[in-house]
């Protein structure tokens, strides 16, 4: 653009040269622009698109995570339900076994007692048992001293 071309030799003026090479010059430039702008738009549509599919993509995201969270809120609510259920029963059972060892006491001591008794009724009626017999020989041999 720069230069200063001679006329060619058909004798076309000055003028009318230059102006075609000045039309044929923004015209190349115009085919450039246009390209340029086309390349332009298409990337364009094309990031436009890919942001479209991102936020899509990060709506689906934020819906798993707050349905993860819901998720997340409702097992700590249920392990927390299940730790006190544990608890209760733990407890109901302590005292479940508190008393049974409390009655197995009361039934031990109540079996050595009656077990105490037993033997001192054995004992009683083996000595009964023997003075009976002795008071029956004592009476046998009284009464054959007296015929």
């Amino acid at each position: 653009l720069g230069e200063l071309n001679v006329l060619d030799t058909t004798g076309k003026p000055d003028a009318v040269s230059r102006e075609d090479h000045i039309k044929d010059h923004y015209k190349k430039r115009l085919a450039e622009l246009t390209t340029q702008l086309q390349v332009a738009d298409s990337k364009s549509v094309l990031l436009h698109s890919e942001c479209q599919n991102l936020f899509k993509r990060l709506q689906l995201s934020v819906n798993s995570q707050n349905k993860s969270k819901e998720d997340v809120t409702t097992a700590m609510s249920r392990i927390t339900e299940l730790e006190d259920e544990v608890l209760t029963t733990k407890n109901s059972y302590q005292i479940q076994l508190d008393m049974m060892s409390d009655h197995l006491c009361g039934m031990s001591e109540k079996l050595t007692s009656q077990k105490d008794e037993i033997d001192a009724l054995k004992t009683g009626k083996s000595k009964k048992g023997k003075n009976w017999f002795q008071s029956l020989k004592d009476k046998g041999s009284s009464e054959d001293n007296m015929e």
